[in-house]
């Protein structure tokens, strides 16, 4: 018998046009098929979009280790994120309503547990979870950053359940940089594989992003197409009208980022610059230009502050008289 899933009914999005003025609901059975084949990480994952925003998300990781990877009770995790309730993960082998003697051996009536993403020190290591594919995402310019944030642990894993394990602490970044910046193929990405960790990821208190630090737009469609070449139409209402797109001055693939908050900025900031090396040629977003922009201007008033001898290192930054500057690396 062939146990391999059709990937024809794998992913589906629900009819609505335009996506950005209605809800729906992204529905992945199994994500990713070769996880689940070679009996290591795979994710069922449903989420409800409503006007281009996930707010509600799902994922069942029925090989991801409950509580946290390094200290394991169970096997099997399931997160639960709903917009400005939290994130909540319970483990997938307890029953739904507990028993008095599960509640007992448990120590809680309640099966799930909120979590949150562990507010990173900024100096590192950091643990990177990224795709086990490389062709799925570029570790080439992962190893690139390291010159400019101290780097951990790689944990390799596949399908959302990289979501679902950054959001509860076990690792601090996940990084899915396009393939084509390290010489692979195009690839739009499709927001049934993001949807359902982005709210997770959110909720957890971490951020995501695309390559150039800019919000992931789920409001055209089946693919995160709007971060790859961001439409301008001629009115809100204008959606099917033949209103031509016009396309920004940027890179081909954005890519997604999400990290623990403190050090999102810093890594948005080396991911750009190992991009930008690697591919003289890529123009970045007029946004992540600005933002360029301004890190180097607050980099040549720290340089200045040291020179003139009127700067104090502190351990989470650097103080400038008795104003406070955001490391820059």
């Amino acid at each position: 018998m062939d146990v391999r899933p059709d990937r024809r009914h794998a992913r589906s999005v629900a009819p609505c046009s335009p996506p950005r003025r209605c809800s729906l609901l992204t529905v992945v059975p199994l994500s990713l098929a070769l996880g689940f084949l070679r009996g290591e990480q795979y994710a069922v994952c449903l989420t409800l979009i409503s006007q281009g925003v996930p707010v509600l998300g799902l994922l069942a990781c029925p090989n991801l280790p409950f509580p946290s990877l390094k200290a394991p009770t169970s096997k099997g995790s399931f997160f639960l994120a709903t917009a400005g309730a939290g994130a909540f993960q319970r483990s997938l082998t307890l029953p739904l309503d507990l028993s008095p003697e599960a509640t007992e051996n448990s120590g809680t009536s309640n099966p799930f547990i909120p979590i949150n993403l562990p507010h990173s020190s900024t100096a590192g290591p950091h643990a990177i979870l990224e795709s086990v594919e490389a062709s799925h995402s570029s570790h080439a310019i992962n190893e690139a950053i390291s010159s400019s944030i101290e780097i951990g642990e790689h944990l390799r894993m596949d399908s959302q359940a990289k979501y679902g394990a950054l959001a509860r602490g076990d690792g601090e970044m996940y990084l899915r940089v396009p393939t084509k910046y390290s010489g692979g193929k195009a690839y739009q990405e499709k927001v049934w594989d993001h949807a359902s960790g982005y709210v997770l990821v959110k909720e957890a208190g971490g951020k995501v992003g695309d390559c150039w630090g800019r919000e992931l737009d789920f409001g055209v469609g089946r693919t995160l197409k709007s971060n790859d070449v961001r439409p301008i139409y001629l009115s809100p209402f204008d959606w099917g009208s033949g209103a031509e797109l016009t396309p920004i001055d940027l890179a081909l693939l954005q890519g997604v980022i999400a990290t623990s908050s403190p050090i999102y900025d810093n890594v948005i900031s080396a991911v750009r610059s190992a991009i930008l090396q690697a591919n003289p040629d890529v123009k970045a977003p007029a946004e992540a230009k600005q933002a360029a922009v301004v890190e180097d201007a607050v980099a040549d008033e720290i340089r200045e502050a040291e020179q003139s001898g009127a700067v104090e290192k502190g351990k989470d930054g650097i103080v400038i008289g008795e104003e406070q500057a955001a490391p820059t690396s």
